[in-house]
């Protein structure tokens, strides 16, 4: 054995004596380590101890912060009330059950298992497999500059809720030229197109935005969004920085107030006026909506991104956790929260959709029977009542009806039904939902302010924790790649550089290029990701030694539910998403939605031809590196260093959980179901390991093949 002075003997006579199953290896303790040839630096720095939890609550608190965001507050409600009500929750659970679950306790289990982060997690499972690790990097920093820019605008409607009068409540505050007022008989133009538009609407567009013609068009600057994202910015490093156990403490805060609020608003919404039409809407079922495709694609495709699925988050967040935790019921409780606060959200705002709605319907009335009056000529003398919806007619005093025949040139555009569903549902999706409809909604409150303070305030928090949870991906990834940076520095140069590319959404064009690049950059890979995860454990791993794994861990054994989603449904689902994703683009293209003054609303156009060449590229480019790295390696070019294992503590483990292997089930299903790896199981480890294809030593610690490999005896002797 080479000479090699770790620790005095005193030092290791306390070590046998700990009840740990595995060495603290601190980084003093490594500077204390005097090398010579036969060890190199990166093993040295592979075994130095990763750091963990600050406790279990804080674990679980990061990963309902990092899972409940944007998405559970305005993308659900939206996407329940668009797809039958209460019916899209059938295709919802399904998917829940067979998708969401599956693949959030597998991620778990890998980070947990493994102890590093995503790239050094792919890369252990088979080096062919590392490109993952840097397909999901480049993932996390894209949505970082997106989401990030999200909560900058969350933080843009914080500051104006200081306001005495909320920009968005009406269009004399709204509109900054207007003078002398801003009624609908004024004759200035931009109050004419707030009048046309709503109040919310234009302020949402026109001033915060100053949203663009269009995503060839950068529009104005705007310092006071470049300011917003460069707070977000600030507090968002001030909180990675200090590391994950300083983090755990501000979820406490962070994950938690959001409840506190929804149950405020929750209240208050009970007792508003006409509340109960908004759950009428709600509750009301439209079956045949369960009989549409795209329904069950939506479903699928809201738990997948919803809970934060094939960003590599969730291994990072648990490669920080004891190798015995147990990150079965982590997995079912988190989605269960997430799956409840998505409808808890939905129970909070319609009270005040059916509220503001019951007044847009009153009022859509109001202007329908004046402005059908003016058009035939009709005088309030007269006794004439027109319908409120569909065939333009009208009603005498005596209860007689006539149909009324259309004049040559008559725009039925400009008299528009009037429904409660539809006053009700004309919410925008994604982010109008919140800052146009349910801003609007707040506005009619009395104390306004308040209201707006606590909401947008509750936003800011739910997004400060999702956005923890992307960098921590994107940064754990550059760690596994062996730079020798200290993970401040790290933190320090991707907010700056996140920072610095963040400032493109400071233009008029901020909200085209968001769309654009969660299109491009975010759905489609992050639906390949999905697919190959299952593949990489269900075949290449082996799903009988992932098992085994979970075992040793969690002392749950996965039973065949578990077995055949990871292996078989999971993916399927997911394969199945991303064919309806192209069904629908050759269907109908690809577009988006533009502001249009004339029309004083958003109208869909299909992308410029250069514009849909660049997000292809940006798509390949993101995805390339799953097939660059296996290609490269197979010729023998080595994109990720081979690196050592983490210890894993399987025969402690074994006695902590009773195991034995002898009591693995051998039935013909569990068999059928664990046949076709393209790896071995237990046996022979070494195959798809670490870098074992290659001949370099296997990454796992196993009592069944010991590792003879020189360089790993320094473990044991460590250990």
């Amino acid at each position: 054995m080479n000479e090699i002075d770790v620790l005095s003997s005193e030092e290791l006579e306390n070590d046998e004596e700990e009840e740990e199953p595995t060495l603290e290896i601190t980084e003093k303790t490594v500077e204390n380590i005097s090398l010579n040839n036969s060890i190199s630096d990166d093993l040295l720095h592979s075994i130095v101890e990763r750091e963990t939890w600050e406790s279990k609550l804080s674990f679980t608190l990061t990963l309902v912060g990092y899972a409940v965001g944007f998405g559970n507050v305005w993308r659900f409600p939206y996407l329940l009330q668009e797809n039958g009500g209460v019916v899209f929750l059938i295709p919802y659970t399904v998917s829940v059950i067979f998708l969401g679950v599956p693949i959030f306790y597998m991620e778990l289990a890998i980070g947990q298992r493994l102890r590093k982060g995503p790239l050094g997690s792919w890369h252990e499972i088979s080096p062919y497999l590392g490109g993952m690790g840097i397909t999901t990097a480049i993932m996390c920093f894209v949505v970082l500059l997106y989401y990030n820019t999200l909560i900058a605008w969350v933080i843009s409607y914080f500051f104006d809720s200081f306001r005495a009068n909320l920009g968005y409540s009406d269009c004399t505050y709204g509109v900054t030229a207007a003078s002398g007022g801003c009624d609908i008989k004024s004759q200035n133009t931009e109050c004419q197109l707030c009048n046309t538009s709503g109040a919310s609407q234009y302020y949402w567009y026109k001033r915060v935005l100053d949203i663009s013609t269009g995503i060839d068009d950068p529009g104005n600057f705007s310092w006071w969004i470049m300011m917003c994202i460069t707070l977000t910015w600030i507090m968002v490093y001030g909180i990675i920085v200090k590391g994950i156990k300083i983090a755990g403490k501000v979820i406490y805060f962070t994950s938690l107030f959001p409840y506190v609020v929804f149950t405020i608003f929750l209240i208050r919404g009970l007792i508003l006026e006409n509340m109960s039409n908004g759950y009428t809407v709600l509750f009301t079922p439209r079956w045949e909506k369960l009989f549409q495709p795209t329904v069950w694609k939506t479903a699928a495709s809201q738990i997948l991104f919803s809970l934060g699925i094939g960003y590599g988050c969730l291994i990072a967040f648990a490669s920080y956790l004891k190798p015995n935790n147990d990150c079965h019921t982590d997995a079912i409780l988190v989605t269960a929260i997430n799956c409840g606060s998505s409808f808890l959200a939905t129970i909070v705002m319609f009270p005040y959709l059916g509220h503001y709605g019951t007044k847009v319907f009153e009022q859509c009335k109001i202007d329908r029977q004046v402005n059908l009056r003016n058009a035939f000529g009709f005088t309030e003398a007269d006794d004439v009542i027109f319908s409120d919806a569909g065939p333009v007619n009208y009603y005498m005093h005596d209860g007689s009806n006539y149909s009324v025949s259309l004049p040559l040139g008559f725009n039925a555009e400009k008299f528009p039904s009037c429904t409660l569903r539809d006053s009700i549902e004309s919410s925008a999706s994604g982010t109008g939902f919140v800052f146009i409809v349910f801003a609007q909604a707040i506005a009619t409150l009395p104390a306004s302010q308040v209201w707006a303070l606590l909401f947008f305030f509750m936003l800011l928090t739910l997004g400060i924790d999702s956005a923890f949870g992307v960098i921590e991906g994107c940064i754990a990834a550059i760690v596994d790649l062996q730079y020798k940076l200290k993970k401040w520095i790290i933190s320090t140069i991707v907010c700056g550089i996140s920072l610095f590319f963040s400032l493109m959404f400071s233009w008029g064009w901020g909200q085209y290029i968001l769309v654009f690049m969660d299109d491009f950059a975010a759905n489609w890979p992050l639906l390949l990701v999905a697919i190959f995860e299952c593949f990489g454990i269900g075949w290449v791993y082996g799903l009988q030694r992932f098992a085994r794994d979970a075992t040793l861990m969690t002392g749950k054994r996965p039973g065949l539910y578990w077995l055949i989603c990871w292996k078989y449904i999971s993916p399927l689902l997911v394969f199945i998403i991303f064919i309806f994703t192209l069904v629908e683009i050759s269907e109908s293209g690809i577009g988006y939605r533009v502001w249009n003054d004339e029309k004083a609303t958003l109208v869909t156009i299909p992308y410029p031809p250069y514009a849909i060449a660049l997000g292809f590229l940006l798509t390949i480019f993101i995805i390339m590196w799953i097939p660059l790295v296996a290609i490269l390696r197979y010729y023998g070019i080595h994109l990720i260093k081979d690196e050592a294992p983490i210890d894993f503590p399987e025969e402690e483990l074994k006695k902590e959980r009773n195991y034995n292997e002898s009591e693995d089930p051998t039935d013909s299903v569990t068999k059928l179901v664990y046949w076709g790896n393209l790896g071995t199981s237990k046996t022979n480890p070494d195959v798809v390991s670490g870098g074992g294809v290659s001949g370099t030593p296997s990454s796992t610690h196993s009592t069944t093949q010991p590792n003879t490999h020189k360089e790993y005896d320094y473990l044991a002797q460590l250990s």
